[in-house]
């Protein structure tokens, strides 16, 4: 096994930011909301995810930024990340916005905001696979990087559609 290299290593801040993040979540979820032990846990798992997720795509946003001023010397010239990238990360939170305000238990005869809802893991799913195939591959120092991302964003959406499909 090679050693990372340094500018590759998660920084201890990070990991913190992270960890300190889920465990919020966790938080928030065991002191808010009412219901069932499984609904409270499932809360928990939601908002520990959500909150990884939020503190992970923030530094990731950064990273973005630090790449392109690195490369052209300004924030935004769209040379070390292509426009068509910023786009897709665009899209992928707009499909988690989509999701928040529009997510509710739907009728007995689903709406079109229930119909998104239902369909956005496969939403974010695909735009998920194309900014790794199609952008991070680029930059990924070998192709099992992006098998293993694209493999666990598979894994996460598969659980979304079982967990909806089984509840609904």
């Amino acid at each position: 096994m090679r050693e990372i290299p340094p500018e590759l290593r998660i920084p201890a801040w990070f990991a913190l930011l992270v960890a300190g993040g889920m465990l919020a979540g966790v938080a928030v979820g065991l002191l808010t909301g009412e219901g069932t032990t499984a609904w409270r846990l499932s809360r928990c798992i939601f908002l520990a995810a959500g909150y990884g997720y939020l503190a992970i795509s923030l530094v990731d946003f950064a990273e973005h930024f630090r790449l392109e001023r690195e490369v052209s010397g300004r924030w935004m010239s769209w040379q070390a990340i292509p426009i068509g990238e910023s786009l897709n990360h665009l899209a992928t939170v707009g499909t988690i916005v989509l999701v928040l305000v529009l997510g509710r238990r739907p009728p007995a005869e689903p709406e079109l905001r229930d119909w998104l809802v239902i369909g956005a893991p496969a939403i974010f799913l695909l735009l998920g696979w194309r900014d790794e195939i199609v952008y991070h591959r680029r930059r990924a120092v070998h192709r099992e990087d992006i098998l293993h991302t694209t493999a666990h964003l598979a894994a996460g959406v598969m659980f979304a559609g079982f967990l909806s499909s089984t509840l609904l």
